[in-house]
């Protein structure tokens, strides 16, 4: 994607999407982005242009079409090929009609009461089974972005909002600046949680690419200019606010940079764990069950499982599912413990009573140890309540799921992602058993290296299981050049360089980082 700052202060934007559509039971149709338009930051979208990059087609304008209202030659004669702009403030399942210059906003001040809208483009693609690829360029001018400033004139552009629930892969994407503006008279911010880089080029241009991008995860770029005596830009507000946003941008990086640093020593913690545990399993699939009982058994094991524990418990305090409960149980116990030793003191060294203080001191003693160890330390939030539950609903599905006759092979990609939960559940043989009787063929270790990823769980849970099976050993020398444990690891954590560079302390921040930023950017689906 691209954006291409105006003198106006409007965002000239070309968005290519590739997407990859998997087989499902309806046909594919219909592919939109969503919008909010906002009196003081985006007031209307114009000139809007949509082509197949795939085909070469340039689609037209027209009315919305619902896809489930047509039959597949009914659709790709009367309907594929043209594209909509529609407001959806009100409805989405009932748009009505946008004009973009009789529907836009009147721009406001930046912190004044806004006016918003919901505006939905959406582009028409002949009915389509599957596709591996199928490349679609967006086009378009958005209009009363920038505000004008005494000093700078600055702007936020979000492609991807927080709302938006398609995943990418990866997204790279350019900011440029207007001729007269360079690196030297400017400044540029991303703000996003996923894996990302940025560089600045020659022309000042920001440049950044976006890794693994989940949906609900936004891309926020922030810029700011030097205000030049040629300026155009139609919204302008009183006030220096240069040093106001590089304060601001610098404080958000530091937390950011903090944040990223926690997150990235737990991840280190849990990898060297799960690494530590398979030299000693001499497996390179394992549950946690088998992880606890290969380390407990190890002089530095333990030190390893209280990490692994640690770094789980702060997982679970950055998702708020857990808070820190039982601290008045403990003092109290605490405190029962002190005044059973000083009753025990007085009784013997005092009175010379020692019955007494095996009769008193001693029961108060083992009860005040006992309500310490049990009391619990942590609790569940009503969001990490909500978490539990789904993953104890997805425990229960996969072990009550035992008919994958009907799933097709292809699906072992599938249900190899469910392994990594099924390990954590300790069920990962009882899936294994399921999947074999649906497959024979996974008993068969050359079957497995041709028909599944050789980085997978399902993978090598198949060949440990066909090497029991024949009554060998199965251990790390098993594993050939084109599979790891390690790699396994690079693929639950996108990139164990990143996370290593992560874990680093940093004096300031060179990349993307997160932050609080407004919602309203793009967010996409398909129908």
């Amino acid at each position: 994607m691209r954006a291409q700052m105006l003198d106006n202060g409007d965002l000239r934007i070309t968005q290519t999407f590739d997407y990859r559509l998997e087989s499902r039971g309806t046909p594919w149709r219909q592919m939109f982005q969503q919008y909010t338009l906002s009196s003081d930051r985006l007031t209307t979208i114009s000139d809007i242009s949509v082509t197949d990059l795939t085909t070469g087609r340039t689609y037209t304008q027209d009315t919305v079409h619902s896809p489930g209202s047509y039959g597949d030659v009914g659709w790709d004669s009367t309907c594929a090929g043209r594209w909509y702009i529609a407001d959806i403030t009100q409805s989405e399942s009932h748009p009505d009609p946008f004009d973009p210059e009789l529907d836009a906003l009147t721009a406001t001040a930046v912190g004044e009461p806004a006016q918003t809208k919901d505006v939905e483009i959406g582009w028409n693609i002949p009915s389509t089974r599957s596709a591996k690829s199928m490349r679609i360029e967006l086009a378009m001018p958005w209009h009363g972005v920038a505000t004008a400033y005494d000093d700078v004139v600055a702007l936020e552009w979000e492609p991807f909002s927080a709302l938006n629930s398609t995943p990418a892969a990866r997204v790279t994407g350019t900011f440029a600046f207007p001729k007269d503006i360079s690196e030297s008279n400017s400044w540029a911010w991303l703000h996003t949680g996923a894996a990302s880089e940025t560089t600045r080029l020659d022309d000042g241009s920001l440049q950044f690419t976006v890794t693994d991008l989940p949906g609900g995860e936004y891309i926020n770029v922030v810029v700011m200019a030097e205000r030049q005596p040629t300026s155009a830009v139609s919204r302008e507000q009183a006030g220096r606010m240069k040093q106001r946003i590089l304060e601001q941008e610098r404080r958000e990086a530091r937390i950011a940079s903090n944040a990223r640093q926690r997150e990235a020593r737990g991840r280190l913690v849990i990898g060297l764990a799960l690494l530590r545990a398979s030299e000693r399993i001499g497996l390179p699939v394992f549950d946690f069950g088998q992880m606890q009982a290969a380390l407990k058994d190890w002089r530095q094991g333990y030190a390893w499982l209280r990490g692994f524990e640690y770094a789980c418990n702060a997982e679970y305090q950055a998702l708020h599912a857990t808070v820190p409960v039982g601290v008045g149980a403990r003092m109290l116990g605490g405190a029962a413990m002190i005044a059973s030793w000083l009753t025990a003191f007085i009784y013997t060294a005092a009175v010379g009573q020692i019955a007494l203080a095996l009769v008193i001191s001693l029961p108060l003693l083992f009860a005040a140890t006992f309500a310490v160890a049990i009391s619990p330390r942590q609790a569940f939030t009503a969001q990490g309540e909500a978490y539990a539950d789904q993953v104890g609903g997805l425990m229960r599905y996969m072990e009550d799921f035992s008919e994958f006759g009907d799933r097709g092979v292809f699906d072992t990609v599938l249900w190899g992602r469910y392994m990594v939960y099924a390990a954590a559940f300790g069920i990962s043989d009882k899936l294994m058993e399921q999947m074999e009787r649906a497959y024979p063929q996974l008993a068969d270790p050359e079957w497995a290296n041709v028909h599944t990823s050789n980085d997978s769980l399902v993978y090598w849970s198949a060949r440990r299981r066909a090497t029991r099976a024949r009554g060998g050993a199965f251990g790390m020398h098993g594993m050939h050049a084109g599979g790891s444990f390690g790699s396994m690891v690079s693929n639950s954590f996108s990139s164990v360089g990143s996370t290593i560079r992560g874990a680093m302390p940093q004096s300031s921040s060179s990349g993307g980082h997160s932050g609080s930023r407004r919602s309203g950017g793009g967010r996409g689906g398909a129908r």
